[in-house]
């Protein structure tokens, strides 16, 4: 158990109210609080034009670091952004890159105002650097951020941040991900805000303290260097605005900009039904030689034009990496609700975070406290908090019946983290992450199949480098890198395709290379699927000892297509280890896709024959799971497939064995349709919105009502590899809620033996049921 230091108290930041920072500043800071402002009108050409000004200047720091950067991290993969806030740290426009990253900066920049303002001083020319979570800035150590005031006319007006992630800023395992962590200590140094550039020049003693940690310091230092620069580009283009536009019109523009963010979210909201829908999402290890299960559980309560994120009830704080600060729960709820609820507003997180409450207990995996390890939690805790505010959101948005478009199961259920490091081709000490796992697939959404091996939707413009780029800078060899077959949750509408890579050294005289692997969801998939739909495929990672490929391709033979093509020995690793890799040897990684939505049994036979042909699904699915049936031609065969899935809706019933009731083609129109599934008639009974058979009263829990079904996790389908027991000790199941009359599959997990259910809706329909499906 890690025990809390004292004196650390200073640190667990909780973001301020405007007020309580105002308080904190010394008598007479230069402040440019913009009261000027409320007098300002603009006209709303002006305000158009001003607003993308400083949305094209995030677009302009972005460029900025991509162009100075050396680290494909950043140049080709876009982990890394960057916002525009006001002079209170407010962000007014960030950036369309990592998007969980925006919820750390303005924690950081309101921090330093508060504890920086006196001693040593802000003054214009200053950038300040901090690493620390507890603090913001970041959402794991490896996340740096450079933060600079903005001066006009002697007052601060606004500030700037960029941040990216750096490949290795020390600790015990290059790249700082530690899977041996036992607390921070083993990991990189957290660094709380600290001065390193002044008066528009480094300060090379705080620099060489910054690099003096690094593995690649020279690598790290050219990274401070872009996003210097890329504050330097910002505070240029913001004065040229502001001598054009004037001061107190350009701060009207942001003040108005956060004001629309938080009107436009609270009018969404209030279009929507009141109610508390509950998820919960699971990690597997939380460090090298561990086998637990670890548990996110929320509850998301919606009133009237609030979000209210509950997560009490959540694990408690662990020995390992896997836990994040309270910016990382933050990053969870903020970087899903951007893209999932608020798409068409802009995206000025000082005005959405208006309408959010969080609450949560202080010593637990999502809002750990000091000195937890932490070097994961970017993908680990803060990932899976996304993954259970995805779930609620999409349920809440499948209500309504023109915002259920933008419902959508979860997407790229985990990181399967990939460090690389050694001597490379030119015999230069690297250290890198693969950052493959961005080509990862998006969930399903009510009325079309995920997008297959397009990203993750936190990480807007995030990407993979080219196959060429990362066989360039670093001393691998690809065999494939490809969509893998089954990886998207089968549902009515199939999750997007998650993918795999697989590559050998190549090039470099040690022969050799170290590789950190550390991924969730092998033992438990963390793509959930929605409204019955499956989840995605589970994580797998294999090395191939002492493989035949070397000798296969200097013979002429084919080219190795399949695992089973290798030869050698198939090692399969575990969720968090680190390994050396040896030159006969192979390493294979396959990421996890989109969950899946609806029933199998109700997607369109024709889709299951497309995605058959395409090599999306194998056959195996399509008659298992999709109940499809192909005759000797391999074509569809209409008359048997419907055989097939009477027998398999059958095989649902268990003893019940009764002929199931026919599924109607739409919802009763004086039904208020829920989801796929479920719908509440007159009397607000939950009904099945197939069949129509009543599955619970007014207020009760509509699951109540359901058949249960639990066997192997195997059940899933063949997205499930690797046996649970492999990866951790408590039993795992797939567990189903089917309709007692039609035996449609309401809700399909898969989830530890013996617990609760979670996965709950409970809906107040004050005029809702005006609004059908």
């Amino acid at each position: 158990m890690v025990q809390s230091i004292a004196g650390a108290e200073k640190f667990a930041y909780r973001p301020s109210s405007r007020p309580e920072i105002m308080k904190k500043l010394p008598a007479g800071f230069p402040l440019h609080s913009g009261d000027g402002a409320k007098n300002v009108k603009v006209d709303p050409m002006t305000y158009e034009v001003i607003r993308h000004r400083l949305w094209a200047i995030t677009e302009e720091m972005g460029e900025a670091i991509k162009r100075m950067s050396g680290s494909v991290v950043v140049t080709d993969c876009n982990d890394f952004d960057c916002a525009v806030m006001d002079e209170l740290g407010d962000e007014v426009q960030v950036g369309l890159y990592n998007t969980q990253l925006c919820a750390s900066m303005d924690m950081a920049v309101k921090w330093t105002l508060e504890n920086r303002s006196a001693n040593p001083g802000i003054f214009e020319g200053d950038m300040f650097l901090c690493n620390d979570p507890w603090v913001g800035g970041g959402l794991h150590q490896n996340d740096v951020s450079l933060f600079a005031p903005f001066f006009f006319e002697g007052k601060l007006f606004a500030w700037t941040c960029a941040v990216a992630h750096q490949v290795d800023v020390g600790g015990v395992s290059p790249g700082s991900w530690t899977p041996r962590s036992e607390n921070v200590f083993w990991e990189s140094l957290p660094t709380p805000p600290v001065k390193i550039v002044e008066k528009y020049e480094i300060r090379s003693d705080v620099e060489d303290v910054y690099l003096r940690r690094s593995r690649v310091p020279k690598l790290v230092a050219l990274d401070l260097r872009a996003k210097m620069g890329a504050n330097n580009v910002a505070h240029e283009r913001l004065a040229r605005l502001i001598r054009k536009y004037g001061a107190d019109s350009v701060k009207a523009v942001m003040q108005r900009m956060m004001d629309d963010a938080e009107g436009r979210l609270r009018a969404k909201l209030r279009s929507l039904p009141d109610g508390t829908w509950r998820s919960i999402a699971y990690q597997d290890q939380a460090r090298q030689g561990e086998r637990g299960l670890y548990k996110i559980v929320l509850a998301m309560t919606k009133r009237d034009d609030r979000l209210i994120f509950d997560f009490r009830g959540t694990d408690p704080q662990v020995t390992g990496m896997i836990n994040c600060t309270y910016s990382g729960m933050r990053a969870g709820v903020i970087s899903t609700l951007l893209p999932w609820v608020c798409g068409d507003i802009p995206w000025a997180p000082g005005g959405i975070e208006r309408c959010v409450e969080l609450v949560s207990e202080d010593g637990t995996i999502n809002n750990c406290t000091f000195p937890c390890g932490i070097s994961k939690a970017s993908v680990a805790s803060s990932w899976a908090t996304t993954n259970a505010v995805t779930e609620c959101l999409s349920a809440m948005l499948d209500t309504h019946p023109v915002l259920r478009k933008n419902a959508m199961s979860c997407c790229a259920g985990s990181w399967d983290l990939i460090l690389l490091s050694g001597l490379d081709q030119r015999d230069n000490t690297f250290v890198t992450m693969l950052c493959d796992p961005m080509t990862s697939g998006f969930g399903a959404r009510p009325d079309q199949d995920g997008v297959d091996s397009t990203g993750n939707v936190t990480i807007p413009m995030g990407r993979s480098a080219d196959v060429e780029m990362n066989e360039f800078q670093f001393p691998i060899l690809y065999l494939w890198r490809r969509e893998e077959m089954d990886s998207g949750g089968p549902g009515r509408f199939r999750g997007g395709l998650g993918c795999s890579s697989c590559f050998v050294i190549h090039d470099s005289s040690a022969r050799a290379m170290h590789i950190v692997s550390s991924s969730s969801g092998k033992a438990i998939p963390q793509a959930s699927g929605v409204s019955g739909g499956y989840p995605a495929n589970t994580a797998y990672d294999v090395a191939v000892r002492g493989s035949e490929f070397r000798r296969i391709v200097e013979h002429g033979g084919r080219w190795p297509s399949d695992l089973a093509d290798l030869g050698g020995k198939p090692e399969i690793l575990q969720p968090e280890g680190d390994l050396d890799l040896g030159w006969e040897d192979v390493y294979y990684t396959n990421w996890q896709g989109g969950g899946g939505y609806g029933d199998p049994l109700l997607r369109e036979p024709d889709s299951v024959i497309r995605d058959l042909e395409e090599g999306k699904i194998s056959l195996r699915a399509a008659r298992e799971v999709y109940g499809v049936a192909l005759d000797k031609n391999g074509r569809l065969d209409a008359e048997a497939t419907r055989a097939m899935r009477s027998q398999l809706r059958m095989k649902r019933a268990g003893q019940r064995a009764r002929t199931p009731l026919p599924i109607k083609g739409a919802v009763d129109p004086k039904w208020s349709r829920i989801d796929d599934n479920v719908a509440i008639d007159e009397e607000e009974r939950w009904r099945c919105a197939h069949c129509g058979t009543t599955l619970a009263g007014k207020g009760q829990n509509y699951l109540d009502g359901t058949l249960v079904h639990e066997g192997p996790s195997s059940e899933a389908g063949p997205q499930i590899r690797g046996e649970p027991q492999l990866f951790v000790d408590r039993a795992v199941v797939f567990r189903q809620y089917r309709c007692p009359g039609c035996y449609t599959a309401l809700l399909s997990e898969v989830m530890p033996a013996g617990e609760g259910q979670y996965r709950t809706k409970s809906l107040e329909l004050n005029g809702f049921g005006g609004r059908r499906g």
